[in-house]
């Protein structure tokens, strides 16, 4: 994960840095730091962010691995969907 879709996974949930420093229980320089690119995300930072999409409920795209590539799949947030932000709770628009 980059330090760019990590943020962007942040502005999808609604939440400010203070927040989601808060929800990961994490200091607010280390968010900071994660989404400069100054400290690496590691895999404990990914699945806590994933479990934080899963519970609000964020469409997440399948995992897809890159062809000849080992290692684990990557997984791709889904950023282009419309929602609602509306204290702290994020549904669907309706159509």
């Amino acid at each position: 994960m980059t330090p760019q879709e990590f943020k962007g996974i942040r502005l999808r949930l609604g939440l400010t840095v203070e927040m989601l420093a808060k929800k990961l229980g994490y200091s607010l320089r280390h968010v900071r730091c994660l989404e400069s690119g100054t400290k690496p995300i590691v895999e404990k930072s990914e699945e806590k962010i994933r479990t934080l999409l899963a519970e609000s409920r964020v469409p997440i795209k399948r995992p897809v691995k890159p062809p000849n590539q080992g290692g684990r799949p990557k997984w791709q947030v889904d950023l282009d969907e419309p929602y609602v932000f509306d204290k702290k709770e994020v549904r669907w628009l309706e159509h």
